[in-house]
């Protein structure tokens, strides 16, 4: 048979010499040998390696020059997330060798010498080796909380056990080793002919044990599973040959780009699967166009090395080609650095709504706006309250680079020259702005602090959702009122400080409310909750507007009495405020009818009615009264200030000619 290596390739139908010919200097040697292994690793050398694939063929791999079949298929194979936990036992078992002899590798031997002409081989196949490959691929998805390596190292343990690696004896598995095994499921490629493919552990071990006995008696099922090769050139001269190998260092660069992207799929695939992703159809589509581009940009590649690899080995082109493509991938946007760095920017955004989502862990999360309008509509609904996620649809930039990237692709095809990437613009993500995450991030602290008030309005609605939005980037609270949206950047009103008293009286107390100021401009008035100290029922008066000052009125005179208070707005109530002090009304209502009863050039004296109210229990013992000089009408000293134990009627001392102005109270003593 005849071989290509610059796209190595097997040519068909196409030999040296005849079958009879052929069968008579052939010679054939029993080569009868088995080994197994376990296989940890999922990168394309293990896989190479362990296929005994050559570097050259590994790269015409990569090309997508070589279709694989049977336990080659275990090259295509790879793992689709980073929590998935993969270990792969490798069977290998040869038969038989076969040879030609010498007596054909003369050009007087040669059957059909026309084959030198039609330049489709560089190589004859002089010698193979038969037996079988298979491998038992066992994978389990792993949660958030395992980690893969002691998963993996566990499995391998137990394999260990259950097969014979390395001579060493079967031990009997412990049920907790038999019930982490039956957690993976197992994918099987292999030369073997199987009547139904194995999927559990169970299953594979039960196929494992048979497959010596699957190649015949004789070995007659083997395939061939290496071959060397002889250059046709050593017989004429005058056929094609390989001009150049591939030089290591640039396959290995070429295997480094596309494991890069085997790691950029993981890592895309697992963030699709984040609840927040799934729950959010704005993040998981940018995400799957991210995932489509690369590939794309895998497809392209790899195209672009199944052009060049046959050229260059042929010696049609040179190594510079292929120096030139790489250089173009890492220089452009598709680079493994900006890569990560979209996937790590994505990740960032999921942390983001996700720590909001555990804020309001307790309010319904809409995910599509046909949902959200027939909520909004709902007649039932008078208000709905949305912490809104505004930017989770603003445009990629990098994605919408790297689209055009491609397409420069497509339409410089024919060019040969090194491309550069497109500049990549570095505008700031919603969630790279730290005053719109701590607006967010306030956002969602008021509203969940209001639902927890009001989540038993059934007239009230909360919810998360998603509205795109440029006016406020990030995260706002949207409210609508009867179907519609009456605010898209409402703020509700925060927890309240604690009242202060400014003025005190034996039937009222007055009020100065103290609001929190987020959330100020949305509050319609307060609802003040009182009681008398020590007591459990609460009495509740709404005010009529915002003011800050409050006059409680009709009060027991001498009761201590103790406050909170609740900035109202259109859907609801705030958190009520600390409770306050206690506040005690006054013992009496002031003396009344205070008069001149005497007023002589150096002494008068005042008189008054006692106080109309007086608390049960309360006793006036003496009356303070406060006076001081005025002149031309205004005070000119601070108030003396005078007491009497004599009942309703106090004699004051003049310190000069002027007129003095007297003020009195009552004061009470129990």
């Amino acid at each position: 048979m005849l071989y290509d290596c610059r796209r190595d390739t097997l040519i068909p139908g196409v030999t040296l010499w005849d079958y009879d010919s052929l069968q008579k200097d052939l010679t054939i040697k029993p080569q009868p040998k088995t080994e197994s292994e376990i296989i940890a690793s999922d990168s394309i050398d293990d896989k190479a390696s362990a296929l005994d694939i050559s570097a050259s063929l590994t790269a015409s791999f990569l090309g997508g020059l070589v279709e694989v079949g049977g336990s080659a298929k275990y090259l295509h194979d790879k793992k689709k997330s980073k929590k998935q936990a993969r270990v792969t036992v490798q069977y290998k078992t040869t038969t038989r060798y076969e040879q030609l002899t010498m007596n054909h590798l003369g050009i007087q031997n040669i059957s059909h010498k026309a084959v030198f002409e039609h330049g489709t081989a560089t190589h004859v196949v002089t010698a193979i080796l038969y037996g079988a490959q298979a491998f038992f691929v066992f994978d389990r998805e792993v949660s958030s909380k395992e980690m893969v390596k002691n998963i993996e190292g566990n499995l391998r343990a137990t394999l260990t056990k259950e097969i014979s690696i390395g001579g060493e004896a079967e031990v009997q598995l412990t049920a907790k080793e038999k019930e982490d095994a039956l957690k993976f499921r197992c994918k099987f490629h292999g030369d073997f002919s199987l009547e139904k493919n194995p999927v559990t552990f169970q299953d594979a071990m039960k196929v494992y044990e048979t497959l010596p006995k699957m190649l015949g008696k004789d070995g007659e099922k083997a395939v061939p599973m290496r071959v060397w090769l002889y250059p046709l050139t050593k017989l004429d001269t005058t056929a094609a040959k390989m001009v150049r190998e591939i030089s290591l260092t640039l396959i290995f660069d070429a295997k480094m780009i596309l494991e890069d992207l085997n790691e950029i799929q993981m890592q895309s695939n697992d963030l699709a699967k984040n609840p927040i992703a799934e729950t959010f159809p704005e993040i998981q589509r940018k995400i799957q166009q991210f995932k489509d581009l690369c590939k794309q940009h895998r497809q392209t590649f790899q195209k672009e090395l199944a052009r060049m690899l046959p050229s260059i080995r042929g010696g049609g082109q040179e190594e510079g080609t292929l120096v030139d493509l790489l250089m173009s991938v890492n220089q452009s946007p598709f680079n493994s650095q900006r890569l990560h760095q979209f996937l790590d920017r994505k990740k960032r955004e999921i942390n983001f709504v996700k720590s909001y989502l555990t804020i309001l862990n307790n309010i319904e999360v809409i995910s599509t706006q046909n949902k959200l309008e027939e909520i909004v509509l709902d007649p039932q609904n008078v208000h709905v309250v949305s912490f809104t996620l505004t930017s989770l649809r603003e445009e990629e930039p990098f994605l919408l680079i790297l689209q055009k990237w491609l397409q420069e692709q497509f339409l410089q095809e024919s060019s040969k020259s090194t491309r550069s990437s497109p500049e990549v613009k570095k505008a700031k993500a919603w969630f790279e702005d730290e005053k719109r995450t701590r607006n967010a991030r306030q956002a969602a602290k008021s509203i969940k602090d209001f639902f927890s008030i009001n989540q038993s309005n059934e007239k009230v609605r909360f919810l998360v959702a998603s509205k795109p939005d440029l006016d406020t980037p990030g995260a706002s609270i949207y409210l609508y009122e009867d179907g519609y949206q009456v605010s898209k950047n409402f703020e509700l009103p925060s927890k309240p400080l604690q009242f202060l008293s400014s003025e005190l009286r034996h039937d009222s107390i007055q009020l100065k409310f103290q609001p929190d100021e987020h959330g100020k401009a949305s509050i319609s008035n307060y609802l003040v909750e009182y009681k008398v100290a020590g007591e459990e029922n609460w009495k509740t008066v709404r005010t009529e507007d915002a003011g800050e000052m409050f006059l409680l009125k009709d009060l027991p005179p001498n009761t201590e009495y103790q406050f909170q208070y609740s900035a109202c707005c259109k859907p609801g109530l705030s958190k009520s405020s600390d409770l306050s002090p206690s506040i005690k009304t006054l013992p009496t209502s002031p003396p009344e009818e205070l008069r001149m009863v005497t007023a002589a050039s150096s002494v008068m004296s005042v008189a008054w009615m006692s106080p109309s109210i007086v608390a049960s229990g309360i006793v006036v013992k003496e009356y303070k009264v406060e006076y001081r000089t005025v002149e031309a009408g205004v005070g000119k000293d601070q108030w003396a200030e005078k007491k009497d134990w004599e009942k309703n009627r106090i004699l004051l001392y003049r310190r000069s000619e002027s007129p003095d102005s007297v003020q009195n109270t009552g004061v009470g003593r129990v």
